[in-house]
């Protein structure tokens, strides 16, 4: 995690204009060497700050803002919304670009509706902000004998945040916090979810096209069910209908003109154990074709999200 702060705070000390967070727009007129140092202390690589410069002592408050073009990827479900509306409400960007990528899977589809859904309800919520929503398809045909049901691909991130690039040069891959240990990532099949994964792709994207880029997620320090009650504190009055506009599943359905979640596989799980959490469920469950809790799969599921350490 460390190495991934890391990352993403030199790519804004290069910039020169940047922070990562309110504690730092709060302490921008201070010490700003010192403000980072005590937030890696004990860090391995916290010598590796000594030989930047730093030139914010004479950068005004108002200056002190998150760098434009910023690329949030959108799929349509719960995590990206949340990243979407994290960029506008809790750092008030004023122009963002959500990017959505057919990359071939069979729920893409109804992905593309969802996308475009809260994309329509984000612009309403901030009508004074540039938000442009671009879609980019790729000429993929996936092999369920090759990916397995449910086209799990490999190393998607990577291929998301590649893309990404071409919009901006900071990436948001909206994913949540994992427990940190050698097996975790390996026992998910989730790798590029980890920490090390936002560092390399940053570092590696950096160095391919000569300039500083970010790709990190602004939700990883939360679980999914914080992310949803971030979402339910932010829009008491809106988060309802945001949830019924998304969705996580893998198999989703388009019903009555309306996309629904199946309730059966491990995506709709996860949303709905979220939901139970946040004491939600009885608002969204009709967001899914089954309860999620009856399935055959329940017991497994859990067991999956206690390894994981959530």
């Amino acid at each position: 995690m460390h190495r991934s702060f890391f990352e993403v705070m030199q790519t804004g000390l290069n910039r020169q204009n940047s922070v990562l967070c309110p504690d730092v727009n709060e302490n921008v007129q201070k010490d700003f060497k010192a403000f980072v140092l005590r937030q890696l202390e004990g860090c391995s690589l916290e010598h590796e700050f000594y030989d930047l410069k730093f030139s914010f002592n004479t950068v005004s408050s108002a200056d002190a803002i998150i760098p434009s073009n910023l690329v949030v990827l959108l799929s349509g479900g719960i995590d990206s919304m949340v990243g979407a509306l994290y960029a506008l409400k809790q750092y008030e960007y004023s122009s963002i670009t959500l990017l959505f990528v057919d990359y071939g899977s069979p729920y893409n589809a109804c992905e593309r509706i969802c996308a475009a859904s809260v994309a329509a309800y984000v612009k309403r919520l901030y009508p004074s902000r540039n938000v442009n929503l671009q879609t980019r398809s790729l000429d993929v045909v996936l092999d369920e004998k090759k990916f397995g049901k449910g086209y799990l691909i490999p190393a998607r991130n990577a291929l998301l945040s590649s893309l990404a690039i071409l919009y901006g040069d900071k990436v948001w891959l909206s994913t949540n916090w994992r427990l940190e240990r050698p097996t975790d990532d390996i026992n998910a099949g989730a790798c590029d979810k980890a920490p090390y994964f936002f560092a390399t792709m940053s570092e590696m994207l950096s160095r391919q096209y000569k300039t500083p880029i970010s790709v990190t997620s602004p939700i990883f320090h939360m679980t999914k069910a914080q992310t949803i009650q971030w979402l339910i504190d932010a829009f008491p009055t809106a988060y309802v209908d945001l949830l019924h506009i998304t969705t996580s599943c893998y198999s989703p359905s388009l019903v009555d003109g309306k996309v629904r979640s199946c309730g059966a596989c491990y995506g709709c799980w996860k949303a709905a154990a979220a939901f139970r959490d946040c004491n939600i469920w009885d608002l969204v469950y009709d967001c899914f074709l089954e309860n999620p809790f009856q399935g055959k799969n329940n017991q497994q599921y859990q067991d999956r999200e206690t390894d994981k350490g959530r």
